[in-house]
């Protein structure tokens, strides 16, 4: 079952979106750029901050092939909407406006891109399954696409982000349905209902992928009967004394209890147990793990359980594996271009260990240099200090 990396189908559909406001997005970048990069500015900045009683503070960086610090250096820079206009139209040597169309069409983006953001921080992950999330997701952000297709500047990008989402996404991945299917909070119906909203807000006909749902979820579930083990009937002490008759009916015995053993384990009642049952009610407080409820309820739903784990096990976006790759990269930059190779590896495995600390492995923080390492969260700072005053 191929899937293509989601992540990357919604990195394509938003670059759609900011090469059309690319005009007025490049106006505010470069404004934050030169204020980011110059300390006298900064500190008139500071000053005209203090005017309008805001706290200062750098803004995030946009980097070009990663579009989410677009976002976030427009989500940083909207709370100082006032200090920069009016920085700009008063400092003679300040050398880009802002304009309140800028501002107008910066805060519609941003507000826009909040559904691709989350969906692709969430769709990320590395410590929970990913594929149960997929739908939700894509029901997100046809949703969004309903309600700003007749939208202010924004209806004719919106045609183009649809049709690069109908190209990848227009027929729902199995994977996503299937793997929503084996959450006990959406289940079944709940596929169903969100298949029906996608449908109805993306223009598309589902009728057929519901149908080719229930016949893969019992494929899936057959095929897994098969790999399942079943449990060996207990036979009981064999008389010497017996007779080929009896002997012959306990044979027969053996098979009709076998047969029954088979029948009550029988996957397909396993599934319409599941499917009727509300165990998950329990469990829909926000500390919810689908692993531990699938482990919760291994023995009832046997087979059902070796399905689940297979099927979420499946990642739906490989940033994560990307990003590992992309350590070195980011740490032997062209401002760091000496370090010797042990020194090399010490700076890897300690922003490993520093993120696994804290299970932020698969984030990366936009609002700093991300060429350098946070050593302060080892704790090092306080005895250092200690032997510079000794």
């Amino acid at each position: 079952m191929h899937v293509r990396c989601a992540c990357h189908i919604i990195n394509l559909v938003v670059k759609e979106c900011l090469d059309y406001f690319s005009s007025h997005l490049d106006t505010l970048r470069q404004c934050l750029h030169s204020l980011n990069t110059s300390p006298s500015r900064q500190q008139h900045f500071k000053a005209t901050c203090l005017h309008f009683s805001i706290r200062f503070r750098r803004f995030v960086k946009d980097v070009p092939h990663r579009w989410n610090s677009t976002y976030l250096m427009l989500k940083s820079a909207i709370p100082f909407r006032d200090p920069i206009t009016y920085y700009c139209n008063t400092d003679l040597n300040f050398e880009f406006q802002v304009t309140e169309d800028d501002w107008e069409v910066a805060s519609s983006i941003c507000e826009f891109l909040e559904t691709f953001y989350n969906a692709t921080r969430t769709l990320s992950g590395v410590y929970y399954p990913t594929s149960c999330l997929a739908l939700q997701e894509l029901c997100n952000i046809s949703f969004l696409f309903s309600k700003y297709r007749t939208a202010h500047n924004f209806a004719y990008v919106v045609q183009k982000m649809e049709a690069k989402f109908k190209k990848y996404w227009g027929d729902v991945p199995l994977l996503y349905c299937l793997s929503s299917i084996f959450d006990p909070r959406i289940k079944l119906d709940g596929v169903d209902a969100l298949l029906d909203d996608f449908g109805e807000n993306m223009n598309i006909d589902v009728s057929g992928t519901k149908v080719e749902v229930k016949l893969a979820l019992d494929r899936l579930v057959i095929h897994y009967e098969d790999k399942a083990p079943t449990p060996r009937p207990t036979q009981g002490p064999s008389s010497s004394s017996s007779s080929g008759l009896v002997s012959k009916l306990t044979h027969a015995k053996s098979i009709l209890q076998r047969k029954k053993q088979k029948q009550s384990s029988q996957p397909t009642q396993e599934l319409s147990l599941y499917l009727s049952s509300y165990e998950e009610e329990d469990d829909s407080s926000t500390h919810f793990t689908i692993l531990e409820w699938w482990k919760k309820y291994e023995k009832r739903y046997h087979v059902l359980s070796m399905i689940a784990r297979d099927l979420l096990m499946v990642p739906v976006s490989t940033v994560a594996s990307e990003s590992c790759f992309s350590t070195c990269s980011r740490i032997l930059s062209k401002k760091r271009s000496r370090l010797l190779p042990d020194i090399l590896e010490v700076c890897v495995c300690v922003q490993d260990w520093v993120q696994a600390e804290k299970r932020t492995q698969n984030k990366v923080d936009e609002s700093a240099d991300i060429n350098e390492l946070d050593f302060e969260s080892l704790r090092m700072g306080e005895s250092f200090g200690a032997e510079q005053e000794e």
